[in-house]
């Protein structure tokens, strides 16, 4: 086979993009399994020939798009959190949950691929692994600008991706009737930040049994909340025991996270 080649003019640049657009609504429709280069050049009105001619083969399609879809949005993110002035953690962490639940709004059956695939292949997995550690090193570098630091801040980061991941799958995807979706958002908040009297990090890092007891024992607290704090705990739980696999959905990090604490996780991992 023909080494590919990179697109200099703009016919050739248009053609590659027409193949990876085409390429990505065929893996979400289908899934990867599925889909194959010949239905891939069909829905890009390309021949054979020219896929092969950009990529060489199937995969390489997929984490090509993938990866264009999945910085198209972390970018808007990025920029959405780099605007937010003056900084206030509290606020930050707001802009934060609402910038997430906009943007990847419609991004669940993406993400649901995405994630089927970091399980089955090796290949995907350590690419979008490394992607995901460019992203929190980005939302490390937002907060290290204002004055937010810690030894073990990329894994609070990433603690605070799943939670206000959780949020957005209940948000697009689940329907649990009933679950009070805006008490739920502000347990997460809760959860991230805790109330504004904490000003640093390490008064208010628990060991995590404590911060699921302290959530669940404060909804229980006023009952109407009781349904939301079990969720929430139910996603804590299900970090912690991805936790001792070094693994969120299969997703093998090159985070250190370590089994007998949860690295600061607590009721205020950002404070």
């Amino acid at each position: 086979m023909a080494d590919v080649r990179k697109p200099i003019q703009k016919r050739s640049i248009e053609k590659k993009q027409k193949i990876l657009t085409a390429g990505f609504d065929l893996f979400c429709e289908k899934g990867y399994y599925k889909t194959n280069t010949i239905e891939i050049a069909k829905r890009a009105e390309v021949s054979t020939g020219a896929v092969y001619s950009y990529f060489k083969d199937k995969k390489e399609i997929y984490i090509e798009a993938f990866e264009s879809y999945l910085d198209s949005l972390s970018d808007c993110l990025l920029k959405e959190l780099g605007k937010i002035s003056p900084f206030d953690l509290s606020y930050f962490v707001d802009d934060w949950i609402a910038a997430y639940l906009k943007i990847y709004a419609s991004s669940g059956r993406a993400l649901a691929q995405l994630r089927m695939m970091i399980i089955d292949d090796e290949d995907v997995n350590h690419h979008f692994s490394a992607s995901e550690n460019t992203y929190f090193s980005k939302i490390i570098e937002i907060l290290e600008k204002n004055g937010i630091t810690h030894n073990e801040i990329r894994e609070k980061i990433f603690a605070c991706c799943v939670l206000i991941d959780t949020l957005r799958q209940e948000n697009s995807i689940f329907s649990h009737n009933e679950l009070d979706f805006n008490a739920f958002r502000e347990q997460i908040s809760y959860g991230i930040v805790g109330n504004s009297v904490c000003r640093t990090w390490e008064s208010c890092t628990l060991a995590f049994p404590c911060a699921v007891n302290r959530v669940i024992h404060d909804s229980i607290a006023c009952y109407a909340h009781f349904h939301d704090a079990c969720f929430l705990a139910v996603a804590l739980l299900n970090y912690r025991a991805a936790k001792a696999d070094k693994a969120i959905n299969g997703w093998k990090s090159s985070l250190i996270l370590p089994v007998d604490c949860s690295a600061g996780f607590a009721i205020h991992l950002l404070r």
